[in-house]
């Protein structure tokens, strides 16, 4: 019944049925038999899509269809360790960004060989301290950057990055709730090309105050 419905849509009406929020979680599955790439892609990304069918959905043969599978926060842990070994780089970078991947995965995607892999894994906030204190020494500035304002970055590694060569590294640090005050001194009186003196001295002062009120 639901198959013959499908068939008397056009392409552009499954697109629709596949990425709504409200379409039924037995539609989506019956979308993700019978659609084309772009349908089962947005089946994939459906919040209301059941966990079987993403699971199956994870073997497709479309990377694209992969991607958006790794995206879903209802995908399971083992389909997502499984996308972590993709040979689609765009594939574990889409399991890099989501909140629901086991840690010790994500750990493992912020050594990926792909610099895209690593900086999305930068910015993970459940990404371990131990991975950022190695990110802080990477060849790219974005995912230096990445680290510097990372909640969870080691203060040894702040530290290294507050003299970092790239200007926007520096500021990150500022910018960093996590940076000690301390820190942020040091930076101003070297006043560092390109930091932000005012900037610094201006949340110096804020933490100051804040850990007086505490």
């Amino acid at each position: 019944m639901v198959n013959e419905k499908l068939r008397n849509l056009t392409e552009e009406q499954l697109e629709t049925l596949a990425g709504e929020g409200t379409t039924d979680p037995e539609l989506l599955a019956a979308l993700a038999d019978e659609g084309a790439g772009g349908v089962r892609g947005l089946v994939a990304l459906n919040p209301r899509t059941a966990t079987e069918v993403l699971t199956k959905l994870a073997h497709d043969t479309d990377p694209a269809v992969r991607w958006a599978v790794a995206g879903n926060i209802r995908t399971p842990n083992e389909m997502l360790v499984r996308l972590a070994e993709d040979t689609e780089p765009q594939v574990r970078w889409a399991v890099a960004d989501n909140m629901r991947t086991p840690v010790e995965t994500l750990d493992r995607l912020g050594g990926d060989a792909s610099p895209l892999v690593r900086l999305r894994a930068a910015r993970n906030p459940r990404l371990p301290a131990e991975r950022l204190a190695e990110l802080a020494r990477d060849d790219r500035s974005d995912i230096r950057e990445a680290v510097a304002g990372h909640p969870s970055t080691p203060v040894r590694s702040l530290r290294a990055l507050s003299m970092d060569r790239d200007a926007d590294v520096r500021q990150a640090v500022i910018g960093n709730g996590s940076t000690p005050a301390e820190l942020l001194m040091e930076m101003a009186d070297l006043d560092i090309g390109g930091t932000g003196m005012a900037a610094m001295t201006e949340r110096v002062r804020r933490i100051s105050k804040s850990r007086k009120q505490h």
